[in-house]
């Protein structure tokens, strides 16, 4: 799924409840409201040689951060391991690890800067605040795309009180040569204290938190670097989101489709009219989300969770502004004299039925 890959920009979710925007039916067309559970102003990435700490409090969490001199650098205890873009590996932890109630003594080191615990998520969806609070229980101290297999390493340290996650110089994802590294930490303590560092970072976005797989739980929208003074009550989840542009939180808005109509749906297709594009890279573009069909050799999965479908939904598009097409459905879009509304449409509604096929060169015997 080549559209997949190129879409490697984080959302910009980040609300309390009562921000929640909810669809409204206007003949055969759902309109959802561009609230600020869907959409949010840029926010500059901040936290380069900063360390947060974050423990538990009788009532909730305690939050306090520090910030290091440029000389700064993160200490890389442990042993490296081997992880691919989009991979995991589990992790024994030698303690039980409370968190929002629980407790756990394994989880899942992901090389796109988060860990999580019950099941592994590497998927390549977008990764937004919807994602991150939809998801398994997660702790993120940067959650984005990156790639270890490009160059850095991940080292893992787990001691009798203490495990420790480094992202060493992991570089974020690019279809072509290293991207720019990060080199984030994470820290587990036995008594349920979470720690964040970072060294240098150079990126323009990501999402930061804390989020119990609960993604109904109150949301306290942070500012790391000026956390409140007193403890945060109640155990909400408990993140921040960058970007550097306006961008649609595509998980926010089928959340927001599905608090008003039935999960009877095959695909929702998605305009919006406030001219955001759908990428920096594709004009539309698609989300299988599953796939019941086999002997296609492409196995999909089911990801209908993560969309707040249970049974039903099939796919999502992103079909980008509403002025980026002609009035007529069939007229040439302009640039794209061969392409029209319709055309990229069932190009993208395609992506759930297409197949990769295998081809052997018999001159080479690559495939």
């Amino acid at each position: 799924m080549r559209q997949q890959r190129l879409l490697r920009e984080p959302g910009l979710a980040l609300i309390p409840p009562p921000s929640e925007s909810v669809s409204v039916q206007s003949g055969e067309i759902a309109l959802i409201e561009a609230t600020s559970d869907i959409l949010a102003p840029p926010n500059e990435v901040d936290l380069a040689r900063r360390r947060i700490t974050i423990a538990t409090d009788p009532t909730g969490f305690r939050v306090s951060t520090t910030s290091n001199d440029a000389g700064f650098q993160v200490d890389a205890p442990g042993i490296p391991i081997e992880l691919e873009d989009d991979d995991y590996q589990v992790v024994e932890l030698p303690f039980p690890f409370p968190y929002f109630g629980r407790a756990f003594t394994r989880g899942f080191v992901h090389s796109d800067g988060n860990f999580t615990f019950l099941f592994p998520e590497p998927s390549s969806f977008e990764r937004n605040y919807s994602r991150a609070a939809g998801g398994p229980p997660r702790i993120a101290p940067l959650f984005r795309d990156l790639d270890p297999s490009k160059a850095g390493e991940i080292r893992v340290l787990a001691q009798s009180t203490r495990a420790v996650v480094t992202w060493l110089e992991v570089p974020v994802f690019q279809d072509e040569g290293i991207g720019a590294r990060q080199t984030i930490q994470l820290v587990l303590e036995a008594d349920g204290t979470i720690e964040f560092a970072y060294g240098q970072l150079d990126l323009p976005a990501g999402v930061v938190g804390i989020f119990p797989g609960v993604a109904s739980r109150t949301a306290v929208a942070m500012d790391w670097t000026a956390p409140p003074s007193g403890p945060i009550a109640g155990a909400p989840i408990l993140a921040e989101v960058f970007s550097d542009e306006e961008k649609l939180d595509e998980f926010g808005v089928v959340h927001s489709f599905f608090r008003s109509h039935e999960d009877a749906y095959d695909s929702l297709i998605v305009f919006n009219s406030i001219d955001l594009s759908a990428s920096r890279f594709s004009l539309a573009h698609a989300y299988p989300i599953r796939n019941d069909i086999t002997g296609i050799g492409e196995n999909i999965g089911d990801w209908g969770r993560f969309y707040g479908s249970e049974r039903r939904l099939s796919a999502f598009v992103n079909m980008g502004s509403v002025s980026d097409y002609p009035s007529h459905p069939t007229a040439p879009i302009t640039g794209l004299p061969h392409s029209s509304l319709l055309t990229i449409l069932a190009h993208e509604v395609g992506h759930r039925f297409l197949a990769y096929p295998r081809w052997v060169d018999p001159d080479t015997g690559e495939k």
